[in-house]
């Protein structure tokens, strides 16, 4: 079973980064250390809904995987039959935060799916880019804040 799950969960960004080089070093998938990320952020999803972790710890561990991800997108190849379907992806204007769009964008340029996307736009703007970027979907990317009483 991989570490990188734990490290990402853990929020350890130097033994997620280390790990992350080792595997790639050693020729391994990228798609399944990319599985590997995913598995680490799974679990602090699961850590937040149960209250054990917080808005901040959401943020950090999207920074670990967003770094993380920077090492592995070049050893990724994209898919050369991408669909002609693209995405506008954007966050939700007032959002504190851009943790989902940073982690779908990568995958979704991979796939050759994403157009570019955005922070902090306004509907009206994201049906625009949509419209002249012709994608057919646009994605917007929201946190609910949680009240403690």
């Amino acid at each position: 079973m991989s570490e990188i799950p734990t490290a990402l969960a853990e929020l350890n960004e130097q033994e997620a980064a280390r790990l992350v080089k080792e595997r790639l070093d050693a020729g391994d998938d990228p798609i399944t250390i990319l599985d590997d990320l995913r598995r680490g952020m799974d679990i602090v999803g699961e850590r937040y809904k149960t209250g054990d972790y917080f808005l901040s710890e959401l943020i950090v561990s999207g920074e670990i995987f967003k770094d993380s991800m920077k090492l592995v997108e070049p050893h990724l190849k994209a898919d050369a039959t991408a669909s002609a379907t693209k995405i506008v992806l954007g966050t939700v204007k007032g959002d504190i935060h851009n943790i989902g769009k940073d982690i779908v964008a990568p995958i979704l340029g991979m796939s050759g799916l994403l157009t570019p996307s955005f922070d902090s736009m306004k509907e009206t703007i994201m049906a625009s880019a949509s419209n002249a970027t012709r994608g057919m979907t646009v994605s917007r990317s929201g946190v609910t804040k949680r009240q403690v009483v």
